[in-house]
């Protein structure tokens, strides 16, 4: 059967962006403060 691109596209981003917002951009921030070495 064909396979409709926006509905897995669109379901994915859905999926993974607010996980990025909410758990990535803390988790990028430490990473970055530790590199620094603060």
């Amino acid at each position: 059967p064909d396979a409709n691109p926006s509905i897995y596209l669109t379901s994915s981003l859905g999926i993974t962006f607010p996980f990025m917002i909410i758990a990535g951009v803390p988790i990028i921030w430490e990473m970055a403060a530790f590199w620094q070495g603060r």
